[in-house]
């Protein structure tokens, strides 16, 4: 079962050769981030503009964040912000990528353009064991806001192509993302991406040291369900009869996604695969609100912070004398 990787919503570019990513039609490799940024209509820039409430009066030390395309107000912001224009983050990736010797395979724009990623491709990943055919993607999102919500950040994504499980839950919080101050002169990205480079080897050592711990931990049916009890408890009285219901569901969905799914068929019986069940379920199969796809979710879920069970999940499992394993 193949999924699209989660950076579907307005793409300008993705480089073709990856089965599990749906690509858009107009995919050209060999092109800069900045020339993808271009054609793909999002190099627009930002400007800041005074607030005013009705009748005329000035907001002081407020500015709107406002598009030079559309005139479309992002968001308000203190009078320090500087905000970074699509161009220069397309041009950091470019140089991320440059100094890494890889490429660039996306870039695009959410939430109206309040949101603007990249993401660089790093290659794949194959942990040990299962013959070579366990194979997770390695790529650096860079990413920032226009609604003054956050600094220019950039941070290791793996993603398991058999099910595109994001699998950031596994790096360490400290070395999970790095944030960039929100001035990016031509003579400063390269500094800042050299060390985004520094970040980003810390965090693959620390995820690949979690993977083979997982993998080379047994998981029975006994602990996974376990597993599920800790992370949707429904044991308490006070618990609303509708959340019961919910939990309990979810708990059966994850429980069928261990035993069944496709997507674990050669890891199964592992707390490699309990961890990857429990992020198929948040990333894939959860119920969404709202009307966003369910890429776009997923976007924005790496922005702001992560999926939480599955995090959970992958501490609860690493734990091997925790409560989790004393069902075995």
């Amino acid at each position: 079962m193949s999924r699209r990787a989660p950076w579907g919503a307005n793409i300008a570019r993705a480089v073709s050769g990856d089965p599990y990513m749906e690509l858009p039609k107009d995919s050209v490799a060999g092109e800069s981030c900045v020339d993808a940024l271009v054609r793909g209509g999002h190099d627009w820039t930002v400007g800041l503009h005074d607030v005013q409430i009705a009748g005329g009066s000035k907001i002081d030390r407020k500015s709107a964040v406002v598009r030079s395309d559309n005139g479309y107000a992002l968001g308000v912001v203190g009078k320090t912000y500087r905000p970074i224009q699509n161009r220069d983050l397309a041009a950091f990736a470019d140089d991320l990528a440059s100094e890494a010797s890889t490429t660039v395979s996306a870039v695009g724009t959410l939430e109206q353009g309040r949101r603007v990623f990249a993401v660089v491709d790093y290659g794949e990943y194959r942990p040990p064991g299962f013959g070579g055919n366990e194979v997770v993607n390695l790529s650096q999102i860079v990413w920032s806001r226009h609604d003054g919500g956050g600094s220019l950040t950039a941070g290791l994504f793996p993603l398991r192509l058999s099910c595109a499980n994001g699998m950031r839950a596994l790096i360490k919080a400290k070395v999970r993302s790095l944030k960039i101050r929100h001035t990016l002169r031509a003579d400063q990205r390269l500094v800042e991406a050299r060390k985004v480079l520094g970040v980003g080897a810390q965090a693959f050592d620390g995820f690949e040291e979690a993977v083979t711990r997982l993998i080379d931990t047994e998981a029975t049916d006994a602990t996974f369900t376990a597993l599920t009890e800790q992370l949707l408890p429904v044991g308490d009285d006070d618990t609303p009869p509708a959340t019961v219901t919910r939990r309990a569901n979810a708990r059966d969905a994850m429980f069928a996604l261990w035993s069944e799914s496709p997507n674990l068929d050669g890891i199964r019986g592992t707390a490699y695969a309990a961890v990857n069940a429990v992020g198929e379920w948040e990333q894939w199969v959860r119920p969404i609100r709202g009307n966003r796809g369910r890429d776009e979710v997923h976007m924005m879920s790496i922005m702001n912070g992560g999926e939480k069970l599955t995090e959970r999940a992958a501490s609860l499992m690493q734990d091997v004398h925790g409560a989790i394993y004393a069902s075995n």
